[in-house]
């Protein structure tokens, strides 16, 4: 029997922050066992090749004496409204396998993706990740969370994030939050992200200009498009190459993520080419489904769909009685205010 485990990233075959895991399991190990590890968690591990390539989720379960080991190719999933949920005081002080407390409240979610844990009062974390919320200025995370998380401690000691006691009521203070665990660097803003684009319209050049990416550590180092009249052009300080040059600006810059801003008949031929040249994740902004690769992530973006959520909820508004409150007081909808979220 195993009764704790580590969740680890692997990304094309090489496993993240190992030296954070490690110092975790040693904690737990000498916490919950009382004594100093009898192995190291992380010692001669190897990869299987068909786990080599992608993003990979390393399940490590432990006990006293012994781990096991279980790969899985990582998928994302979209997380758009957490629902609060009360609880009293119970432990999940460590990686336990046994999760039914946590299991338990997640089912309490109702028609929103996933719950806030609220334990005696106080902000936790959510049923898989840690939270932290953005005040305009400086992210925040919960004082006493139910799980101190690897990546969250990791941006504690790199200063990029800041513990405070959150109660129900201080979430009006914030602009919008983001959940972190350790799969979160798979799209984590913690580093910098070279973005390549394909499609030089008026909404590729608009994108171009937009300056909220940098405040994330997104850069757009390349841009793409088959019309020659726009080959060659410089706009804002990018220079719009052919096609034929993708490969070998994607090998060379080392970029990993990917726009597709072409009309919807030329999209699919767009993400193919961005698959060939090796890009990880690609932000579709065309109206169509694309097809591609398991290993490789979408992200939509429908700008019609968008604008026509956006006229039911102002004309929800508008015919709302003036005394109905607009939005169910324990859910937290669209936390994807700051960014994009997925649960693990």
């Amino acid at each position: 029997m195993y009764p704790l485990f580590e969740s680890l990233c692997v990304q094309q075959g090489r496993i993240l922050h190992e030296e954070w895991h490690r110092l975790r399991f040693q904690k737990t190990y000498q916490n919950f066992f009382g004594r100093p590890p009898a192995f190291d968690l992380l010692d001669s591990i190897d990869l299987p090749q068909s786990f080599c390539q992608g993003i990979v989720k390393l399940k490590i379960r432990y006990n006293n004496k012994e781990r096991q080991l279980d790969f899985q190719q990582y998928h994302m999933e979209y997380i758009q409204s957490l629902r609060l949920v009360p609880t009293d005081d119970f432990d999940y002080t460590y990686k336990y396998c046994k999760r039914e407390k946590i299991d338990a409240l997640f089912s309490l979610r109702g028609d929103c993706d996933d719950v806030l844990i609220v334990r005696n009062g106080w902000i936790t974390d959510s049923s898989y990740a840690n939270v932290i919320f953005f005040d305009g200025k400086d992210w925040w995370t919960p004082e006493v969370p139910l799980l101190e998380g690897t990546c969250r401690a990791r941006l504690l000691a790199e200063g990029s994030i800041k513990t405070t006691p959150l109660q129900v009521e201080d979430l009006k203070n914030f602009q919008g939050l983001k959940l972190i665990n350790a799969m979160r660097d798979i799209l984590g803003t913690n580093q910098s992200w070279p973005v390549v684009m394909i499609g030089a319209g008026n909404l590729g050049l608009a994108l171009l200009g937009y300056k909220g990416f940098g405040q994330q550590n997104f850069s757009i180092e390349a841009a793409f498009d088959a019309d020659s009249k726009k080959i060659g052009k410089v706009i804002q300080g990018i220079r719009i190459q052919a096609l034929d040059e993708l490969s070998e600006t994607v090998k060379t810059k080392g970029i990993r993520l990917g726009m597709v801003v072409v009309p919807a008949d030329r999209a699919q031929e767009a993400a193919n080419d961005l698959v060939k040249a090796g890009i990880e994740g690609i932000v579709n902004f065309a109206p169509v489904t694309l097809t591609l690769p398991a290993d490789v992530q979408e992200v939509a973006v429908d700008l019609a769909i968008e604008l026509e959520q956006l006229s039911f909820a102002v004309t929800s508004i508008l015919n709302r009685p003036t005394n109905q409150q607009s939005d169910s007081p324990d859910v937290l909808s669209n936390p994807s205010t700051i960014a994009p979220h997925h649960r693990d």
